[in-house]
């Protein structure tokens, strides 16, 4: 087995099965904790209930004395952050994130059409292939279902969370939104929205304004910063959904493939 990523709480081994040589991912927890063996659990069971081409499929789930596994399907590629930091330009053209912010929010969608929120999108979440021409959504840790009544923790990582999330509220769907239009800006951009590179005053952030005037926003279409500035909306009221957003004429325009089907 070959180590392929590591978390604060699991490492991630490229691994094959032996009845088939499936290629796989082993997402391993190696302390034996009830909690951390049920949330593994939880994860699988969740993504088990999931069918979408852009969401990393559950395989199988193991314990033994010394660890527990989710075993995932492995994906090739690299994650969202990688692919825009070892960039030539440290950033990707409107079409390149057209095509990707689309395909995400189709996983989002299906999400939420299924009652459940991520609540840790981000780049380092998002895998992509190396032609940079598809993605899989993974890390479903603190995913929960609405009706199971676990929104009400805060949890995700604070550099990307929605404004109304950084002033007490939990984790919701227009916060999933939210995180997609981090990961638009970051893919268009080379940076996070507000200066966040640190959250000394997460009040302070939370408040301040979106702008799109600075280089390299003032060579994009219009429809571009719209589509950001739409997703990236302090009210958490005023944001659209992830199936609305994807009717923006941006997607249209730009991913053309993608406006009618899965993508």
């Amino acid at each position: 087995m070959d180590m392929i990523g590591r978390g604060s709480s699991s490492t991630v081994w490229r691994a094959i099965r032996r009845n088939d040589n499936l290629e796989v991912a082993l997402k391993t927890i190696s302390f034996q904790e009830d909690h951390a063996r049920q949330i593994a659990k939880q994860e699988f069971e969740m993504l088990n209930s999931i069918s979408h081409p852009h969401i990393v499929k559950a395989v199988d789930f193991l314990i033994s004395n010394s660890f527990t596994s989710v075993v995932l399907e492995f994906v090739d590629g690299i994650n969202l952050h990688s692919a825009v930091t070892s960039h030539q330009e440290q950033r990707f053209s409107e079409p390149v994130a057209a095509k990707l912010g689309f395909t995400l929010l189709s996983a989002v969608a299906h999400l939420h059409h299924k009652q459940i929120v991520h609540r840790d999108i981000k780049p380092e979440n998002v895998m992509i292939s190396r032609s940079y021409d598809n993605l899989k959504l993974c890390d479903f840790n603190v995913a929960r279902y609405i009706e199971d009544g676990g929104l009400m923790t805060m949890t995700g990582t604070v550099l990307y969370a929605a404004p109304e999330v950084l002033l007490g509220e939990a984790p919701s769907q227009p916060a999933d939104v939210w995180c997609v239009g981090v990961c638009l800006h970051f893919m268009l951009s080379g940076s996070l929205p507000q200066g966040r590179k640190k959250l000394s005053c997460p009040s302070t952030i939370a408040t301040r304004p979106i702008t799109l005037v600075e280089s390299p926003w003032q060579n994009m279409s219009e429809e571009c910063r719209a589509v950001v500035m739409r997703a990236l909306d302090l009210d958490d009221m005023q944001r659209p959904r992830a199936a609305e957003l994807q009717q923006a004429v941006w997607f249209g325009q730009l991913a053309p493939s993608c406006a009618s089907t899965y993508c």
